[in-house]
């Protein structure tokens, strides 16, 4: 299991790295900006994104939309200050999970271990 976070709030980014590294089993990478995050995602191929909405002035999803385009499978999990905005509604199917910030962290974590169960660890089982 691999996961990328990205945000471009870079003292979140490494907290909640080094948080979920201590509960989840999964490789984790982490990037601060558009590029970063495009490169992180071509060179390992994340199952899971946690990504912000508007990262690095990027707009609203651009990101998300740059992502899906060279990943299709990729799934998300959004944490922003932002709702979901209405012209991503054709991405929602991949958007598993929207925390609005700021969020907690235990409550953050117990879902992810929840979205990583259900939605990977059973897709290799069957």
């Amino acid at each position: 299991m691999q996961l990328l976070i990205v945000d471009d709030e870079a003292f979140l980014v490494e907290n909640l790295a080094r948080y979920l590294q201590k509960s989840l089993q999964a490789e984790i990478h982490t990037a601060t900006t558009p590029e970063e995050a495009i490169k992180t995602l071509r060179e390992n191929a994340p199952d899971l994104v946690v990504c912000d909405l508007n990262i690095g002035g990027s707009g609203e999803g651009v990101l998300l939309r740059q992502i899906q385009q060279i990943s299709p499978g990729v799934k998300f999990v959004i944490i922003s200050a932002m709702k979901i905005p209405d012209d991503l509604e054709d991405m929602r199917q991949h958007i598993l999970h929207y925390f609005e910030k700021p969020f907690n962290m235990h409550e953050f974590q117990e879902e992810l271990e929840n979205i990583i169960t259900n939605n990977f660890y059973k897709s290799h089982i069957n």
